[in-house]
């Protein structure tokens, strides 16, 4: 086998051309559900994008066949889910969420049916069809500003563990519960109406869920591609974190953190590997991972620490929507509420959540710096200015996490 070379800069920086490398940072996600019962009326394949295709993730990860959050994209994962339930339910095992498929899939994410009844027979799909055209009981309904009872209760304590609300759970939804609804909605791709429905009462009770505007310690962000050592965090360490697991080296779920688990997964592939030990996925680790044969040179070794080590460091991450704009929009100004040009490197934030002035790492985009504010920018919402008209609709409307960094 020849030796590999790469091209050190580009490398370390992000080669989305690789097949490893090339992440999907976003999905398009103006609203979750046009209703949260909705069916879905097409088939759900690889490739698809929207909300449709979110509308299955959810119902798959309350089957605990999907990690992560809904993102509105059909990617390997959620193929390989809708596989497995498929499977699971003996059905010709296709990988497409067909109309058949997501019947069962709904009624049983939904607690409709029981999924082993199912499968033993018990229920046919003339079943489900009464299942899911039955009223809601008042038991199922949404819960809302003004409601009082054990249910309000329960989703109190919820949103209480999950940091959005302080306090004692009492039961009485007002107006604090209501606002602190919104936010937790907002942060994990829902419509912010502040009601309580079905789909978000599955979002809360999510066991892989964390709370997405929890301070994190101090670290260092790890875009994909780049050097990953202890303590870093970001999309990176997840792209790492899969290849490690696909080894059979970590257990688990990849989760983006480079703790003492990933760091001894790190090691003990370098070992197996005849590698240095240390922990740190430098270049000669990258190209393990990739099955290729590389000799790195004293000098490109130095380079790709250098890079590691200047990575960005970040106070806390919060989950965001974000829409894009530009000067070139009709009827927006060219001026920011600063008083600064609108411009690359530029969001428009609600400052209650992200003050003026704070500088944030924005996965595929780079650094940018809170100088706006809109009307429709509030909670867990930003928006990002791009130089042309044509860049900010190509964006559109995705939901990833972003990273505010130190000052």
């Amino acid at each position: 086998m020849g030796v590999t070379k790469f091209k050190t800069k580009k490398f370390f920086k992000t080669d989305f051309k690789s097949p490893f490398f090339k992440k999907i940072f976003f999905a398009a996600t103006l609203f979750f559900f046009a209703t949260e019962l909705n069916f879905c009326s097409a088939t759900v394949q690889l490739g698809d994008r929207g909300d449709e295709v979110r509308e299955v993730q959810v119902c798959l990860i309350a089957q605990g066949l999907l990690g992560g959050k809904p993102d509105g994209v059909c990617g390997e994962q959620t193929v390989e889910a809708i596989k497995n339930f498929q499977s699971a339910i003996g059905f010709e095992v296709t990988g497409i969420c067909d109309e058949k498929t997501f019947k069962v899939l709904h009624a049983a994410a939904y607690g409709k049916i029981d999924i082993n009844e199912f499968i033993a027979g018990k229920i046919s799909f003339e079943g489900i069809d009464r299942a899911e055209s039955n009223n809601l009981e008042s038991s199922d309904a949404p819960l809302k500003l003004g409601d009082n009872n054990d249910r309000v209760r329960e989703m109190q304590d919820m949103l209480i563990g999950l940091g959005y609300l302080t306090g004692s759970a009492d039961g009485v939804f007002g107006p604090g519960t209501e606002t602190a609804l919104k936010k937790f909605q907002a942060a994990n791709g829902l419509t912010a109406d502040g009601v309580c429905g079905a789909a978000t009462f599955q979002a809360l009770n999510n066991p892989n869920l964390q709370n997405t505007e929890t301070v994190q310690s101090s670290g260092e962000y790890a875009e994909t591609g780049s050097g990953i050592k202890p303590g870093m965090r970001g999309p990176g360490v997840k792209a790492v974190q899969e290849r490690l697991i696909e080894r059979g080296y970590l257990s688990g779920s990849a989760d983006g953190v480079c703790g003492e688990n990933t760091v001894n997964a790190i090691r003990n592939f370098q070992r197996s590997m005849g590698l240095t030990a240390d922990g740190v996925c430098g270049i000669m680790t990258y190209a393990a991972l990739e099955n290729e044969e590389y000799e790195a040179t004293d000098e490109e070794e130095e380079e790709w620490d250098e890079a590691i080590d200047s990575m960005p460091t970040y106070r806390r991450s919060i989950y965001v929507r974000a829409t894009a704009y530009s000067a070139d929009d009709p009827g927006l100004s060219r001026y920011t509420a600063s008083g600064t040009r609108v411009r690359r490197g530029v969001i428009a934030v609600d400052p209650s959540v992200i003050p003026l002035g704070t500088r944030v790492y924005i996965p595929g985009y780079g650094e940018a710096i809170a100088e706006d504010t809109g009307g429709a920018v509030v909670g867990n919402t930003i928006d990002i200015a791009f130089d042309t008209y044509e860049e900010a609709m190509s964006f559109g409307v995705q939901s990833f996490e972003i990273y505010i960094l130190d000052d």
